[in-house]
């Protein structure tokens, strides 16, 4: 067993397809802020008010690349882009 699972306690791992497959696995999955759209948390970042997008996403343990989160503010300008919804 891989995995919690295999922590936890011993059994047999049965795969499904064949060795070389296996072998090309990534040990890890990236995380989900490195292989999804940035749009959506940008814009939560924003409407947060939690400061620079690019300086809160630095923070993060694996920053997501400076190239997708200036894509982000190019292709967002400030100038009536973003509305705050319910607020005047």
């Amino acid at each position: 067993r891989r995995g919690r699972a295999g922590r936890v306690q011993p059994g047999e791992c049965y795969h499904l397809y064949p060795q070389c497959v296996y072998e090309a696995f990534a040990d890890y999955q990236l995380p989900e802020l490195l292989r999804t759209p940035l749009q959506s948390l940008c814009l939560q970042i924003k409407s947060l008010r939690l400061g620079s997008i690019s300086e809160f996403l630095s923070r993060a343990l694996q920053s997501p690349e400076s190239l997708s989160v200036l894509d982000f503010r190019i292709n967002h300008k400030p100038q009536k882009s973003i509305l705050c919804l319910g607020m005047t």
